[in-house]
């Protein structure tokens, strides 16, 4: 009977063991592919790694959360929230100490203590070793990674392993049909409904060639930069006669991006003539040659193609937003034509 017991208890340990592997491997290339994006440049895509984790804290705690950010555009400070448990959550690929301060300062000047009880920040990553915050209330276990949870997985029941392992696999990026890095191929049109709308017959082989020179540029630039026009287009200020009208920061908060992956994108735009600021700038401002992130934080600024004396950028988004029959349907045909390159939404 005691072997029995031995064997048995041998196969759960070695099942247990096995299965500790299947979460460490599962959730390690979500850290090494969030790592790998961060060195090229690329943002982590946010929403899906906030979806992900939802799906997973909630089975792992039985939680109720929710994705803030589909509520309230870039909730500022955290991204996952449960009101009756009382916790929220603040996803971040960043484990330096500026990044826990900067969240627990947003969580405290947004009031968010007043919906929730306890904030966790999760890193898609390893923490470090952080040194208190006195200035804020809070407790420093709440800071976690995936070493972390993988503990807190092993520990829970074993259905309760197997349904999250299952999440994992079903969930995890290496079984998502991801465009995200997929090279798209530019596909031009005929434009017909776009060019009958905005000219007379005799200037529309103009216009088409115009058209055309365009969708080169645009597809000379890589999905980044062609990321921040897509994010300009959706959050623009105003659009008219001179070009479509965005805050820096407005935009910046929607893409999460640092700071310095940004002023690089803005200054590729700005070297083309595609960006600028929108009006004059102070006589002092050009004296002091302020830098780059000043120029950008202080004026409104403009996104603008200007060709044969017309704003493209202007028409275009005119076009999409009359063919759109709602806000979905702009954006999906904003992504069609700036990110994938396929300029047949203008037919």
């Amino acid at each position: 009977m005691l072997f029995i017991f031995e064997k048995e208890w041998c196969k759960l340990k070695t099942f247990q063991k096995n299965l500790k592997k299947d979460f460490a491997y599962q959730l390690g290339v979500i850290k090494t592919i969030i790592e790998i994006e961060n060195k090229l440049d690329y943002t982590d895509d946010n929403k899906d790694a906030e979806m992900f984790f939802s799906g997973l804290f909630n089975l792992m705690y039985g939680y109720k959360l929710k994705n803030l950010n589909d509520q309230i555009q870039n909730t500022p400070g955290i991204d996952l929230g449960d009101e009756k448990a009382k916790v929220c959550y603040q996803i971040t690929s960043r484990n330096d100490r500026e990044k826990i301060k900067e969240s627990l300062h947003k969580f405290k000047k947004f009031k968010w203590d007043e919906v929730y009880d306890s904030l966790y920040i999760f890193i898609i990553g390893t923490k470090k070793t952080y040194k208190d915050f006195p200035e804020y209330d809070f407790d420093l276990d709440n800071v976690i990674d995936i070493p972390k949870i993988i503990k807190e997985i092993c520990k829970l029941p074993h259905p309760k392993q197997e349904k999250i392992l299952k999440y994992l696999i079903s969930e995890g990026p290496l079984l998502k049909n991801n465009d995200e890095y997929i090279d798209v191929q530019l596909k031009k049109g005929t434009y017909s409904k776009f060019l009958k709308k905005y000219f007379i017959s005799e200037y529309r082989k103009t216009g088409k060639k115009i058209i055309n020179q365009f969708s080169e540029e645009l597809s000379d630039l890589d999905r980044t930069t062609r990321t921040l026009i897509y994010a300009i287009m959706m959050k623009s200020v105003d659009v008219e006669d001179g070009g479509i009208s965005f805050d820096s920061y407005d935009i910046l908060k929607r893409l999460k991006w640092s700071e310095d992956i940004f002023i690089k994108e803005l200054n590729i735009l700005r070297r083309k003539g595609w960006v600028d600021v929108k009006n004059e700038m102070d006589i002092i401002d050009i004296i002091r040659d302020i830098d780059d992130w000043e120029r950008y934080n202080k004026y409104l600024l403009c996104l603008s193609y200007s060709k044969d004396g017309n704003e493209w950028f202007n028409m275009l988004y005119d076009f999409l937003k009359t063919k759109s029959k709602n806000k979905k349907q702009l954006d999906e045909y904003f992504e069609k034509l700036i990110l994938n390159l396929n300029f047949t939404v203008l037919n």
